[in-house]
């Protein structure tokens, strides 16, 4: 269910970016997504019959009301939230030109950026945890050495 949420969110936030997309080139512009295959092991199709992440978000723009997951897509309703953010980066790399004209490349290249502050500071808590530990490790063993 969570899954069906987060394809649901993304997928949302396809149909908002692109509001306005007339219909006739939605059945064009997906036919060319769907012949041309990204490079990427992240975005490409994880199996035979399924489309890459990038095929998919074109589907998505193209047909604004679906409310399922299109044929070859299926895949990303089992991706956890922080896949799909993944995913979603290595757009940035595969399908930037997608990712403009949905009007979403300031707000991925910013969840990028947030995810890398989140790296730095849990790369900075363990180095300071183990300083601390480094530290309590020599307070106790000056007091083992003192209490002799």
């Amino acid at each position: 269910m969570k899954n069906l949420l987060s394809f649901s969110l993304v997928l949302g936030m396809f149909v908002f970016a692109s509001c306005g997309d007339a219909s006739e080139n939605a059945s064009k512009e997906a036919s060319s997504a769907e012949s041309s295959e990204s490079s990427s092991d992240v975005t490409t199709a994880e199996a035979d019959g399924e489309k890459s992440f990038c095929d998919c978000m074109e589907i998505a723009k193209n047909n604004p009301d679906l409310d399922v997951a299109p044929a070859g897509c299926e895949w990303m309703e089992t991706k956890s939230e922080m896949d799909m953010a993944g995913l979603m980066i290595q757009a940035l790399n595969d399908c930037p030109s997608l990712l403009e004209e949905m009007g979403l490349t300031e707000e991925v290249q910013s969840m990028k950026d947030d995810l890398e502050s989140i790296d730095d500071m849990e790369s900075e808590m363990e180095y300071y945890d183990e300083l601390e530990e480094e530290i309590m490790q020599q307070e106790m063993e000056e007091e083992m050495e003192e209490g002799m």
